[in-house]
């Protein structure tokens, strides 16, 4: 995250080719924590479950 968190997202999002596998939890505007999962990722948990 580097890049920033937005910028991150859109990396993730934008560039499938890349195959990462993300989870990010970070605290978002109203101070509460959040989370962004990348479809690889997603594929991952449901798997598991």
């Amino acid at each position: 995250m580097v890049v920033g968190l937005d910028k991150a997202k859109e990396i993730i999002t934008n560039n499938p080719a890349l195959n990462l596998d993300v989870y990010l939890i970070y605290v978002n505007d109203k101070g509460e924590f959040a989370s962004f999962m990348s479809k690889n990722m997603k594929k991952i948990i449901q798997e598991v479950q």
